[in-house]
């Protein structure tokens, strides 16, 4: 008795799988610290750089360097547009990621 062959699916169904498996690693997770005690007074936007998905690179930003002492309202980690594009075309080589520090007014 032969062996089963698989049946072979048509390459842009193939392809369309690979980009929507890539698109769900890719959209990643949000992560979020906030202290409202007052009204935000400033906004401070960075990318960090990650490679594989993220699996390797660091990212060190010190809050108290862009606000002054004690006066942190929110730090949040989160993919965008643009940051979730460069992940796909790259095919997770590059996946960066944007950090926001917003300071508080009060």
């Amino acid at each position: 008795m032969r062996g089963v062959t698989a049946f072979p699916l048509p390459r842009a169904v193939r392809q369309l799988a690979a980009v929507a498996c890539l698109g769900c690693l890719a959209a990643g997770c949000r992560a979020t610290f906030v202290e409202p005690a007052h009204p935000a007074s400033a906004v401070h936007s960075h990318w960090t750089h990650f490679y594989l998905l993220g699996a390797i690179g660091h990212a060190d930003l010190d809050a108290r360097d862009l606000c002054a002492p004690g006066r942190v309202r929110s730090i949040e980690t989160y993919g965008t547009l643009p940051t979730t594009l460069l992940t796909v075309v790259t095919a997770g080589i590059y996946a960066p990621r944007k950090v926001e520090v917003t300071c508080d007014g009060g």
